[in-house]
């Protein structure tokens, strides 16, 4: 329709320029300080890497359980060929050769403006998202399988069967290229600095947004309308953050089992650190937040505090 056209023209401009980062002096400082944003919250962040994997509850909406479970089935079936079966996926598919750096704007965008960064901080920063992505492709590869596999199960050709499974990953993981990009995203340093950390929310907005649009159709409410609703609510919102939250229960459980209460001037000083470690991860582009998790949980574990399994393994800085 209209609305659609009308966005048409900006679309294709970004796509045009591959979303080039403009170059004026107040976009390169907000790129610049989006980039180092990035670093601190994302780089080396074991937690970021974890939550990836609720992605999967997206893909089972978009391809229902069985085929999704055809997808983890072929990928994760036999342990040992997985590398083998995602090198064959690459093979295949342009699209999830180039995933592993791509399905992020915010890291997409990172990784551009250190492409060429030789110097070793630029290097350490570079390799800070590698877990992340690895992370991505262990749910955007079995979600990729099952997309081809449906499709060459409705007779599409090899071709087509391709272009649907990298589709299907698209909208239920996301992507940062900028043809994949939604309007709100797109822009120069400043507008996009508005939108960080939106790349997910964006794919999870466009999946609600289809199921809505898919109901809309029957104006009759039934029984299966409703149904289908509550499973997509399910599995879009409800099994993520039940997921997610299990942790949290269990961490604030067991913190509140051995609650202690600390000095406030001990407060105070961590608090001041804590404040001087973070101001100088965003400013020279440092992964500081995870690394205040290891030097704080370490020296707890050698105060002999109590951590619980993911303070211990660093998942999750431990707090007073």
């Amino acid at each position: 329709g209209e609305y659609v056209y009308e966005d048409m023209r900006p679309w294709l401009g970004n796509v045009a320029g591959s979303g080039q980062l403009t170059t004026d002096a107040g976009s390169k400082l907000f790129n610049a300080l989006r980039k180092n944003t990035t670093i601190v919250n994302m780089a080396y962040k074991l937690s970021t890497a974890i939550v990836q994997r609720l992605g999967m509850t997206q893909s089972i909406e978009i391809l229902g359980l069985g085929w999704a479970m055809t997808g983890i089935q072929e990928f994760y079936g036999n342990p040992s060929q997985v590398f083998k079966k995602a090198e064959e996926v690459m093979q295949k598919s342009i699209f999830m050769r180039n995933r592993k750096t791509s399905f992020d704007r915010d890291v997409n965008d990172a990784m551009r403006m250190l492409t060429h960064g030789t110097s070793v901080l630029e290097q350490i920063q570079k390799w800070g998202f590698e877990h992340i992505g690895f992370m991505d492709l262990s749910i955007s590869m079995p979600t990729w399988l099952g997309a081809y596999r449906k499709a060459l199960s409705e007779n599409k050709s090899e071709s087509d069967a391709v272009s649907e499974a990298d589709s299907v990953v698209r909208m239920t993981q996301g992507n940062g290229t900028a043809k994949d990009l939604a309007m709100i995203q797109q822009g120069d340093g400043r507008k996009k600095s508005a939108t960080l950390f939106y790349s997910a929310f964006s794919a999870m907005y466009n999946l609600m947004r289809r199921r809505r649009n898919i109901s809309r159709r029957e104006e009759e409410i039934t029984v299966k309308k409703v149904a289908l609703n509550l499973q997509s609510l399910m599995y879009m919102v409800v099994m993520p953050a039940v997921l997610g939250a299990v942790t949290d229960i269990l961490n604030a459980t067991e913190a509140v089992a051995g609650l202690t209460t600390d000095p406030a001037d001990a407060l105070v000083n961590e608090s001041f650190y804590k404040t001087m470690v973070m101001g100088a991860g965003y400013y020279f582009g440092l992964p500081s937040r995870q690394l205040w998790t290891l030097q704080n949980n370490t020296m707890d574990l050698i105060n002999g505090e109590s951590l619980t399994f993911p303070e211990a393994i660093m998942l999750k800085e431990r707090r007073d």
